[in-house]
């Protein structure tokens, strides 16, 4: 089971998609995609914020549970984005936005409940896709109404703190599961690259992997995430504490968006 990350517009989605055709893989889209009936991604409060996330994050259960199935028939699982967004979007925007919107806890309660009911984990191995932050936004607006232009600004920073995640602070959890390749390569090439990736063994991920990375969010996440806002302000000469940009009206499109698809709906505090 891998999962396929990047900031949107890195191209995660159009390389699932190219990977379903091959013999013997199962694609999973992102959950928003997978939704009936899409939610508003508009909030005023925690409450809201709370409430949407955790409508997301039952979404993702139900996929991971597919994934569980198709991985247990033998098949090979590609991921759109993994089973933590709800996660990684909240500490985002805690460390990045204002960290009233931080509402971690009960959703690492939730998902530790269905962890020990065996309906939650993590995939065995990620691939990110990195590309310039300033590449992915082009291709964000690239993808017009995907991406539209009042939401790139606030998804940007609350990507950049996920980046930071997946690069950085992952690779620490979850040693030797997170393989980096580059998103600006043509999709041909990414597709070999994953195969060639998927053909060195790794143990299935362990329940005590994704009790790991839970207690992370759980005590350290946002903590880590003002201490590193802190140290860039000072390191850039500020010498002041720092201030907290201005909360925007509207979200920009969800995580799992990639170049050409994904989102277009807004979360808006």
């Amino acid at each position: 089971m891998v999962a396929i990350e990047g900031l949107s517009g890195s191209g995660k989605t159009t390389l699932v998609r190219a990977l379903g055709g091959s013999p013997g893989f199962r694609t999973i889209a992102e959950g928003y995609d997978r939704l009936r009936r899409r939610p508003s991604l508009r909030f005023r409060d925690r409450t809201q914020l709370l409430r949407l996330e955790l409508e997301l994050l039952e979404e993702d259960l139900q996929r991971y549970d597919e994934a569980r199935r198709a991985r247990e028939g033998g098949r090979t699982v590609v991921l759109d984005t993994d089973f933590l967004g709800p996660l990684t979007y909240v500490a985002g925007l805690a460390c990045q936005i204002d960290p009233k919107w931080n509402v971690l806890v009960p959703i690492v309660e939730r998902l530790r409940s269905a962890l020990d009911a065996g309906g939650w984990g993590l995939p065995d191995r990620y691939v990110y896709l990195a590309v310039e932050p300033r590449v992915a936004l082009q291709r964000a607006a690239e993808a017009g109404v995907s991406h539209p232009a009042s939401l790139r600004g606030r998804h940007d920073r609350v990507g950049r703190w996920e980046r930071s995640f997946f690069l950085r602070r992952l690779p620490l959890l979850l040693p030797g599961r997170v393989e980096v390749l580059r998103g600006d390569l043509p999709v041909p090439q990414l597709v070999n690259e994953v195969r060639r990736h998927l053909t060195r063994t790794v143990r299935k991920a362990s329940s005590g992997e994704a009790r790991r990375v839970l207690t992370w969010f759980e005590e350290s996440a946002v903590d880590e995430g003002e201490r590193a806002t802190h140290s860039r302000r000072f390191d850039a000469g500020v010498g002041r504490q720092p201030t907290r940009p201005p909360v925007e009206s509207r979200r920009g499109p969800a995580r799992g968006s990639a170049a050409g698809g994904g989102k277009a709906a807004e979360r808006v505090p």
